[in-house]
């Protein structure tokens, strides 16, 4: 299948089972490495066939940039953008980042704190250009933090962690409040359209 979408708003209709999630699977897969369906790679790839494979041309920047997919039966998933091979899938989600709002969309208000941050810091990730780093450097400390708990070292050795871990965690929150202010201000404004409506009735 070929498309060429429009560079503002697209509807995709069709009949029950004709592949409109389909299409919307693919572009997660070519932006994300991974399906918002499955874990399994057979499962995107057609019967009696070995691989699947996804070309899209981006215009990012002013410039076209080529990506590309191949997923095996294995589970190996190879990367290609702009002719080169990628191993980090963050530089292809920088070119082409997606938001999927689903079913599971409810779990952001339904479930825990973890859901609620994982939304926000893919925002960051988008808006704040040191977060990625900052933000993998926290959770590497934090894992060498506990491998040291969990190993009963001395105390010591375990407070020697603590002071960049808070640093980063500090650094990482102040980032958060910052893009969470910027984020209320635009719920407010489209809210209190809402908002009149829901008086008018």
């Amino acid at each position: 299948l070929s498309l060429e979408p429009d560079n503002h708003l697209n509807f995709i209709i069709g009949e029950n089972g004709s592949g409109k999630t389909s299409i919307l699977e693919a572009l997660y897969l070519l932006s994300l490495g991974r399906s918002f369906r499955t874990r399994l790679a057979r499962n995107l790839i057609q019967y009696h066939q070995h691989k699947t494979s996804l070309f899209a041309n981006l215009y990012c920047e002013g410039n076209d940039i080529p990506i590309g997919l191949e997923k095996s039966l294995t589970g190996k998933t190879i990367f290609r953008m702009a002719g080169e091979d990628i191993h980090q899938i963050l530089e292809v989600a920088i070119k082409f980042p997606i938001l999927l709002l689903d079913g599971n969309s409810f779990n952001l208000f339904l479930q825990g704190p973890k859901e609620r941050r994982k939304f926000f810091d893919y925002g960051m990730f988008h808006v704040e250009q040191n977060f990625i780093s900052l933000w993998r450097e926290y959770y590497s400390i934090l894992k060498q933090r506990n491998a040291a708990i969990r190993s009963k070292v001395n105390d010591s050795l375990i407070i020697l962690w603590n002071e960049p871990l808070v640093q980063r965690a500090n650094a990482l929150n102040l980032m958060r409040t910052k893009f969470l202010d910027q984020y209320q201000k635009i719920l407010e404004k489209n809210f209190s359209h809402l908002i009149k409506f829901d008086n008018l009735s």
